[in-house]
């Protein structure tokens, strides 16, 4: 069975994978099938330590936490793009099921463990199912909450930005901006106070 992919290749969409035991691990779609094929070998190179890791008999979540955490850092040090990694734990039983995707490894890694604890108790197709669907509502839960959080934020930017295009003097040092779409979008802000003394030297109050 093949256990790494590259899908969607003549597309700007691609999208890679690969499995460790049965969690997956996916890419976000590349921006052209240059950057897709640089995440592909990526997650080769993720899938290498974490056998190189078992082997030297780490628990599987260490395996794979540290795998990832090396091969993100190796990406961020060389410059490079955002893989938007995201997992979901792959059961098979009758039909192929699987938890709900999350960007979150932590996350991924207790769901993956969850089934795995039912797997080894010889616990039945509906359990599974069960436990599935209780995540997938966690989940969803979890995604309105995001969601309502990144909406109060947009209106607390809009509400600020407002507040000094009156006076068309919008302070130096500040900025905000999101990241991602859906599950992944992440909110960041960042401020500077400064006060400037009557001989034009300026002074940083707090950040």
């Amino acid at each position: 069975r093949q256990r790494t992919g590259l899908g969607s290749q003549s597309r700007p969409s691609a999208r890679a994978w690969i499995m460790l035991e049965s969690l997956k691990i996916c890419t976000g779609a590349a921006a052209d099938l240059d950057e897709a094929i640089n995440w592909h070998i990526l997650l080769v190179r993720i899938k290498q330590l974490f056998h190189e890791n078992t082997r030297q008999e780490k628990s599987f979540e260490t395996a794979v936490r540290d795998a990832i955490t090396r091969v993100l850092q190796e990406q961020m040090a060389e410059g490079g793009s955002d893989p938007r990694l995201r997992f979901v734990t792959e059961h098979t039983a009758v039909c192929v099921t699987f938890t709900p995707a999350t960007y979150d490894l932590e996350t991924a890694l207790q769901q993956h463990a969850e089934l795995e604890r039912l797997r080894a108790a010889g616990a039945g197709r509906d359990s599974i199912l069960a436990a599935i669907q209780k995540m997938t509502v966690a989940s969803n839960a979890a995604t309105e909450d995001q969601k309502t959080l990144v909406e109060l934020l947009e209106r607390q930017l809009r509400a600020f930005r407002r507040s000094f295009r009156w006076h068309q003097n919008r302070p130096e040092g500040i900025n905000a901006a999101f990241f991602g779409t859906g599950e992944g979008r992440a909110a960041v802000a960042y401020a500077e106070l400064w006060r400037r003394s009557a001989d034009g030297s300026s002074e940083l109050l707090c950040r």
